[in-house]
């Protein structure tokens, strides 16, 4: 009898240890700092733009321009082209590009065309102009070599 009473304690103890151990294991708050986020390159507006978002002056927001046309006065600006360093703003943003790459277009995430004094043009930012010079240092140094010139470009932010 004694052993049964003693058989009952210690599964009791057991079956209460199981029940805070699962408690706490299942019970921690999630993180969702931007550092671990996939996608965690957000810009200065807090867009992220490898997952497509980038800012919409006129509406003042995050948006994805295929999803939800940035339109300032019934007017559209955005990027018209889909590759390369050389950026074209104006009324008919691209709105299927290929998917084969092109030397530039890692610094296009940081591209942005908005309205300034009524004109459609690419707004000024540091990121861009920093990797467009990454990538043009890349091409003076290895253009015979089409290799070391991608590997460099991929460095560039």
């Amino acid at each position: 009898m004694k052993k049964k009473y003693l058989f009952i304690v210690l599964i009791l103890i057991i079956a209460a240890g199981l029940f805070f151990a699962s408690f706490f294991l299942f019970n921690q708050p999630k993180s969702s700092s931007p550092d671990n986020l996939l996608g965690g390159d957000r810009d200065e507006h807090g867009c992220i733009g490898s997952a497509g978002y980038s800012w919409c002056e006129a509406k003042q927001k995050c948006l994805r321009i295929w999803e939800e046309p940035c339109e300032a006065n019934g007017e559209i600006c955005g990027i018209e082209n889909c590759h390369g360093l050389e950026i074209v703003c104006g009324p008919n943003p691209a709105q299927i590009c290929t998917e084969i790459y092109e030397l530039g277009d890692r610094c296009r995430q940081y591209a942005e065309c908005g309205f300034e004094n009524g004109v459609c043009q690419q707004k000024e930012s540091r990121q861009f102009t920093d990797c467009k010079n990454c990538v043009e240092s890349c091409l003076e140094k290895y253009k015979e070599d089409q290799i070391k010139l991608f590997e460099c470009e991929s460095r560039c932010e």
